[in-house]
């Protein structure tokens, strides 16, 4: 993930370098600048091998930092626009006719210094998205909670009703089996009470004035 190597090189005549971790640097570095110094690009990033290869050209003087692909392109042209700055305003001219390895021992130390402090803030860029993406983790689990809490009421709810009604169906049939000899005690009195009265009304138990026998008007007139 950090900065691995720098460099910094007129052509391909290295100036001063500086390494983070052991490795197979000094045998990739004069291949990759010979490409840069062939190039017209005064700004370049390719991959070789397993790393992002990043670098500025200004003139001759070369600025190089390999890093591991996940490591933010940006971030990386922003350090090596801060050693450019921090180089050209130690040696300027003295850079174009240096032997190899001469300004090595004070700029690697600057180098060193530099790969630490944007290693360091790469990680806590890295430290800063694995939170985010744990709260949003966090913040999804507990809205999965939520709603699996809110199913679970609205099944519950769901099951209370439909227990109230069957419990009100059979409160119902059972009220109604209870009070079953009362309802016919009512009505049988209901019946007597109208017999009665219509028995006084009719003339007695057998209603004669409602229901008895009448004369036929032909058997009164055959008399005659």
């Amino acid at each position: 993930m950090p900065i691995q190597y720098s460099l910094v090189s007129r052509g391909k005549t290295i100036l001063a370098e500086q390494a983070m971790v052991p490795g197979n640097f000094s045998q990739v570095v004069p291949h990759v600048l010979s490409l840069i110094a062939d190039s017209r690009e005064p700004r370049k990033s390719f991959t070789h091998t397993d790393f992002m290869f990043h670098s500025l050209k200004e003139d001759e003087i070369i600025y190089l930092a390999i890093a591991d692909k996940d490591f933010d392109e940006s971030m990386a042209f922003r350090y090596l626009s801060e050693i450019q700055t921090k180089f050209y305003s130690r040696y300027s001219a003295f850079a174009y006719v240096a032997f190899a390895y001469a300004m090595n021992m004070e700029f690697s130390k600057v180098m060193l210094a530099k790969m630490k402090r944007y290693n360091a803030a790469m990680q806590d860029q890295l430290e800063d998205i694995k939170r985010i993406m744990a709260r949003n983790v966090e913040e999804v689990d507990n809205r999965g909670e939520q709603l699996g809490l809110l199913m679970g009421r609205t099944e519950m709810l769901s099951n209370d009703t439909r227990a109230f009604q069957r419990s009100s169906r059979a409160g119902w049939w059972e009220m109604l089996r209870k009070n079953l000899k009362w309802i016919i005690l009512i009505l049988l009195t209901l019946l007597l009470v109208t017999y009665i009265v219509a028995s006084a009304a009719c003339g007695g138990p057998a209603w004669p004035k409602c229901v008895g026998p009448k004369s036929s008007n032909h058997n009164s007139t055959g008399r005659y």
